[in-house]
């Protein structure tokens, strides 16, 4: 798990950091089928499991985007089951606080949420915290 996600062979969205305001490039996933599974605290869903499967749509070092049925609530906490095994061979369990959400009709939903804790222990080093010098990057 040393290679970092910017190393992996999943392309980098083309959004600027300056025009989006955004500290970390994101992982375009759209095309990779990748699921997080919302814990459900509490409650049951409806598979009666206690998870509730979203599409995970981008990554980034900062927080993900997920298209998932319409349970969001904008500035909540939830518990996260990522399945990077595809990605980084294995499961994540994040929080993940929910900064926007996106109606889209038929109960879905696009939600955007920033990670509680660093994602590096999963992710690995972040690119500008990394203190390798450039040419032993990567």
């Amino acid at each position: 798990m040393g290679e970092s996600m910017a190393a992996s062979q999943l392309q980098v969205s083309s959004y600027s950091k300056t025009a989006s305001r955004r500290l970390h490039d994101r992982v375009d996933l759209s095309r990779h089928q990748i699921e997080a599974w919302l814990v459900k605290d509490g409650a049951e869903h409806a598979s009666g499991n206690g998870y509730c499967a979203c599409r995970l749509l981008n990554l980034s070092y900062s927080g993900m985007c997920l298209h998932g049925e319409d349970l969001f609530q904008v500035g909540r906490e939830y518990r996260f089951i990522l399945d990077l095994l595809s990605m980084l061979g294995t499961e994540v369990e994040v929080t993940a606080r929910v900064v926007w959400k996106e109606h889209i009709g038929a109960g879905l939903c696009y939600a955007g949420a920033v990670f509680v804790k660093s994602s590096a222990p999963w992710l690995g080093p972040d690119e500008e915290d990394d203190p390798r010098p450039a040419d032993e990057k990567g």
